[in-house]
């Protein structure tokens, strides 16, 4: 580092008012908006000077807002930096030791949160990752390498497709895992995990190991990277892909290396069989590489790459001409142009409202760094931005450093700011209901890891040299506030709000695991018992990954009634769908005490034969529970 802080020249401030100007306009609007818009236009002659006072309020704040964003950004900007080559490189063998310590301990920690306690964290399966995963669950071993599968929802009409190449992973990752709990976290979590690395390489050639360290360090506690590492499956994986192929290219440019150049290629071109918004990253990744074009060799580093990038995509481009209706995927169901049912939306779905939804998508997705919050509880705490102040204001200062180190020939720093900026504009372009959807954005997070890690970088050696101590306690401290402030309220609070477990299938997937210690005798399901049932059935067939997930027949209580079973069965329904079995004489279980109706699983013995005696109801759960004693698979 320099010691003495860097001499700023005239008309160096465009990266610091921008960002001031940015808080000011974002602070304005979320104030603006807590007072109602409707109020703050309702002038009469009652209500001008309440009005006024408001209007004076809130500009006030944002101007506030700009003072303290720009002296952040000014100050930040001055503080000593890390030369150019060796960004936190350990020179030394005592300082590359420690330097691999800290990334092993880093990565450890990152890859235990994301893998410990499967059927806690999140508190029930999301029915979307076994859609995606269908195929490979219903068809195991059969599936082509080649083309693709139209996602098939229950009850909903989509137009996505789902990749031949992604269910093969399914299948390798079921026959490694199994197909239980650990297997379907696992979705996710390979692509969490594999996240973690990728953000290093990428600071790593950006600007230096440290850079990457920190990155990482953020990615690995942080609670929203945390969250859709535990549940988001094909966008996890998009964010790893994403930050390879960027670590990648950066490289590539760097040395002029064609290798490099088809790596970067591939994992962009394998992006594109996970989460759609992987095709607005895409186009991130073609800006940066027209600017590649204009260097010596240009031409051939942009060939190798959009060759592999080819080459990656081709065995999904069958699907596409088999199902042209489907081109475009689940972009065509959920953009800005399609109607919106959130009554929050600004013009609705009046003719003209387009424009202004794409104005609210804007501010709320370039938002989340402080102001506004994913209203999805399966996302995170819909009550708090995704980011804690701290990692917001970093991130936020980050970015206009990076911009300035982009003016000052940084490639590296313009290829984050594409991928960040083609990653908001998959929300930005997308149905505004739901917005901000971190799902939709994901592969920002690791964007914005990285610019906090610029921020962080300069700061916690200022911190150090201002109170006199070593630099590696305020770390230390850094990182414990991050651990307290992100990951401990995902360990502890998240699962166990009621907000979080009302997004997931806790029935079903409780179900499901107590239908695997169950005897062997047929599972009917009433039709309308459970909102998911590929959750209970995914479950409930055991983790085998050879044997087919059976699509469980569905039968009223009226259908068994005229078709009865020949032998005992275990019925999925509530109280209400037992009743009419009850009366005719069918062995049922009592209802609930609490008359709450529950949906549950059942026992239920049909009604026996005139001369036949009937077996107790305390014999059938004997028995039940004998067989599942000798016969059942472990509950895990």
């Amino acid at each position: 580092m320099s010691g003495v802080p860097r001499q700023r020249g005239p008309g160096e401030d465009g990266a610091a008012v921008a960002l001031a100007l940015f808080a000011a306009i974002q602070t304005f609007v979320f104030f603006a908006r807590r007072d109602r818009f409707a109020v703050l236009f309702w002038w009469t002659s009652e209500s001008w000077l309440l009005v006024t006072l408001l209007w004076l309020k809130d500009l006030v704040l944002a101007g506030v807002a700009f003072f303290v964003f720009f002296r952040i950004a000014r100050w930040t900007e001055s503080l000593p930096r890390v030369e150019a080559g060796g960004a936190g490189s350990p020179h030394d063998a005592a300082s590359r030791r420690r330097h691999v310590l800290l990334f092993a301990a880093i990565l450890a920690g990152g890859v235990a949160l994301r893998w410990i306690a499967p059927r806690q964290i999140p508190p029930g399966v999301w029915a979307d990752a076994l859609f995606e995963a269908e195929g490979a669950l219903r068809h195991p071993g059969s599936i082509p390498w080649i083309g693709g599968q139209p996602l098939a929802v229950e009850g909903l009409a989509n137009s996505a497709l789902v990749s031949n190449l992604y269910l093969k992973l399914c299948e390798l990752l079921f026959r490694i895992f199994g197909r239980g709990d650990v297997g379907l976290l696992a979705l996710s979590a390979v692509g969490g995990t594999l996240a973690l690395p990728a953000a290093y390489w990428l600071g790593r050639e950006v600007s230096g190991a440290r850079r990457g360290l920190v990155a990482m360090a953020i990615l690995a506690f942080a609670r929203w990277p945390l969250v859709f590492s535990r549940w988001a499956w094909t966008g996890a994986l998009l964010t790893a892909l994403v930050l390879g192929a960027a670590a990648a290219a950066v490289r590539a440019r760097r040395i002029g290396s064609a290798a490099w150049a088809a790596v970067a290629g591939l994992l962009a071109g394998l992006s594109l069989h996970t989460y759609v918004s992987a095709w607005a990253v895409a186009a991130g990744f073609a800006v940066f590489a027209v600017g590649v074009l204009r260097r010596p060799a240009g031409a051939k580093l942009v060939g190798a790459a959009a060759g592999a990038a080819l080459l990656a995509f081709l065995p999904f481009a069958p699907a596409f001409l088999r199902y042209p209706e489907r081109l475009g995927g689940r972009a065509h169901d959920v953009s800005f142009l399609a109607p919106t049912k959130d009554v929050a939306v600004p013009g609705g779905n009046r003719p003209g409202a387009p424009p202004l939804r794409l104005l609210y998508n804007t501010v709320e997705y370039t938002g989340l760094f402080l102001w506004t919050r994913d209203p999805n509880a399966r996302h995170g705490f819909p009550d708090r931005p995704p980011f804690d102040p701290a990692l917001g204001i970093a991130a936020l200062t980050g970015a206009a450093l990076s911009y300035r180190k982009y003016r000052e020939g940084n490639a590296g720093e313009g290829l984050l700011g594409l991928v960040a900026a083609a990653s908001l504009l998959a929300g930005i372009l997308g149905n505004p209901g739901g917005a901000p959807n971190g799902l939709r954005i994901y592969p920002f997070v690791g964007i914005a890891a990285l610019w906090a890690a610029e921020s962080l970088e300069r700061w916690i050696p200022a911190a150090a040299r201002a109170l006199s101590v070593r630099t590696a306690g305020v770390w230390a401290l850094a990182l414990t506030v991050l651990f307290v402030s992100e990951t401990v309220p995902f360990l502890a609070r998240w699962p166990r709000d009621p907000l979080v477990a009302g997004s997931f299938c806790v029935v079903e997937s409780d179900l499901g695991r107590m239908a695997r210690a169950l005897g062997h005798a047929p599972i009917f399901l009433a039709p309308k018992a459970l909102s998911w049932p590929i959750v209970f059935e995914t479950l409930a067939a055991g983790e085998d990954p050879r044997s087919p997930v059976p699509r469980l027949p569905r039968r009223t209580p009226g259908e068994l009634l005229r078709s009865a079973p020949a032998a005992p069965f275990w019925y999925v329904a509530s109280d209400e769908d037992l009743e009419p079995l009850k009366r005719s004489s069918w062995r049922c279980p009592p209802a609930a005490t609490d008359g709450s109706g529950t949906v549950r699983i059942s026992r239920v013995s049909p009604a026996p034969a005139r001369g036949v005696p009937a077996i107790s109801e305390g014999a059938a759960g004997s028995a039940a529970g004998a067989r599942a004693r000798t016969s059942a698979p472990p509950v895990r």
